[in-house]
């Protein structure tokens, strides 16, 4: 398992099977989250590269703008100061989920909000 599946798995819930990679599918139901890896890097020690890695994750928050505030609480809720191993048997070693920003968005095309969410991981696959 790698740490997108991971994430996945232990995230999902949240918005009842409505997660996806990327972006949202055609009509979706909300509330929803969408998620992105933005930079993942593996940490070098004196000694050389190490185990650990330190990933930033986005997490976009879909719905009324009540759906999305509500599923951008509950996110930073489950996953911020989170350790410990995510995804179940064979999941990956979380050494730390730290929250790093919030911003709020709005499409006027749509009259879907949009709450986006920065994560920066520590983890061990």
């Amino acid at each position: 398992m790698n740490i997108k599946q991971a994430l996945f798995a232990y995230l999902n819930n949240l918005v009842d099977g409505r997660m996806y990679p990327g972006r949202l599918p055609q009509e979706p139901t909300y509330p929803a989250i969408t998620y992105l890896r933005v930079s993942d890097n593996g940490i070098i020690a004196h000694d050389g590269a190490g185990d650990l890695n330190t990933a930033r994750f986005q997490f976009d928050c879909h719905g009324t703008h009540a759906q999305a505030d509500a599923t951008a609480t509950a996110l930073q809720k489950t996953l911020n100061c989170f350790s410990g191993i995510m995804g179940g048997e064979g999941g990956v070693e979380i050494h730390g989920a730290f929250w790093k920003n919030t911003h709020d968005a709005f499409s006027g095309k749509t009259n879907i909000d949009k709450i986006s969410i920065d994560f920066k991981i520590l983890y061990k696959e």
